[in-house]
């Protein structure tokens, strides 16, 4: 069985999350990036050197794309105190919808690409 995760992302495509996807890709059978769909053609440029990793764009709940998806993770970058609380908050509310869901934060650092 494929290990497949999902990784959240929150805006703009930058440097920290780029890296985080990156390492994403490497513990992963596939990894589907959901974004906004502005941020999306960014994004994809972003990662198409990662043939694992798929983009989305944001149009359902994060639930619903993990049920679709089959993923079993949840994966955020953070880059500082205020993405903690923010990714922490979130990953308490997957919690909640998904009991079965592990949330994972990858640590990366700011800048956009």
């Amino acid at each position: 069985m494929p290990r497949v995760a999902v990784y959240a992302a929150y805006g703009p495509t930058n440097d920290g999350e780029v890296a985080g996807i990156g390492r994403a890709s490497a513990l992963f059978d596939e990894v589907v990036v959901v974004v906004d769909v502005p941020h999306l053609p960014a994004l994809r440029e972003a990662t198409s050197g990662l043939a694992n990793v798929r983009c989305a764009a944001r149009s359902d709940t994060l639930a619903e794309v993990v049920r679709a998806s089959g993923a079993s993770h949840v994966l955020r970058t953070i880059s500082d105190a205020a993405d903690s609380a923010v990714a922490l908050a979130d990953a308490e509310n997957d919690r909640r919808a998904l009991p079965e869901l592990v949330s994972l934060l990858f640590y990366g650092h700011a800048g956009k690409c």
